[in-house]
């Protein structure tokens, strides 16, 4: 894993389906208004981070059920 990509993983944080309810607009969770994607049944989130690190003009949210 590069070093990027470590840091990036390190600064994620879950948050449970309650936790995004009481956010209502998802734009609030990101520090930059950008475009943002969602990513459904993210895993481990290797390939979320790969490419996000790639693409910092745009913001991610990855979901994934357990």
């Amino acid at each position: 894993m590069s070093s990027k990509r470590e840091s990036m993983a390190a600064s994620f944080e879950p948050l449970s389906y309650a936790d995004l309810q009481e956010v209502g607009d998802l734009r609030a969770l990101f520090a930059h208004p950008q475009p943002m994607e969602l990513e459904i049944g993210t895993g481990r989130g290797d390939f979320l981070l790969s490419y996000a690190a790639i693409r910092s003009t745009t913001n991610f949210l990855g979901v994934e059920r357990k």
